[in-house]
């Protein structure tokens, strides 16, 4: 092959390149701006929660029998809604959020495949193949190990316990507990108004 066509091929794949790098940057930020929405809608029901609690409690009335019934009654529902529609919420932008990275993913592959011979320079990797440096995913997979080895060396053998645990939580799970908390704790006050209302009517 001429230097001539080899030019045009590179730039040929640059361009490619250029161009699939540019679909992946959008698909990230369209899922970064889910996960934002997402944390949005997890904080705007913490307050709202907080401020239903805070009315239902306000007057330092605590114990059921001094508390409304009719107030009782709309706190609950407010919390079970509040906790219900959230967690909807929040499940739906996680769905959105993972279907913009799957695609994101696609152009990356993508891009992987267009520079087989690997993206990085192979004396500063100490890990070397035949015909170049590491390829992508290799150098992300280098540095989750590296992130991985100098987290274990932290602490003792409780705290690398601990973090072990905290790895394998998701993120998105502990935000549903947020949300199912809410709805739970509204679930407890319709049931407590609806058992008073029973007692009123015996």
């Amino acid at each position: 092959m001429s230097l001539k066509n080899e030019n045009e091929e590179d730039a040929c794949r640059a361009a490619k390149a250029a161009m699939l790098w540019n679909f992946y940057l959008d698909h990230l930020t369209q899922a970064r701006h889910h996960e934002t929405l997402r944390a949005g809608t997890t904080a705007t029901v913490v307050l709202g929660s907080g401020a239903v609690i805070a009315a239902l409690v306000g007057d330092g009335a605590i114990k059921l029998e001094s508390i409304g019934l009719l107030k009782l009654l709309s706190s609950g529902m407010a919390l079970s809604l509040l906790g219900a529609l959230g967690g909807l919420s929040s499940a739906k932008h996680f769905e959105i959020f993972e279907r913009q990275l799957q695609i994101a993913y696609s152009y990356r592959d993508a891009i992987e495949a267009l520079f087989p011979d690997g993206a990085a320079d192979s004396c500063l990797i100490p890990e070397k193949r035949e015909g170049g440096g590491l390829p992508l995913f290799a150098l992300r997979a280098r540095g989750e190990r590296k992130h991985e080895q100098i987290w274990d060396s932290r602490g003792d053998a409780c705290f690398q316990w601990w973090s072990g645990c905290i790895r394998r939580i998701r993120l998105f799970t502990l935000t549903n507990l947020i949300h199912l908390s809410f709805l739970l704790l509204g679930l407890a006050l319709l049931g407590a108004s609806l058992l008073a209302m029973l007692r009123n009517l015996v």
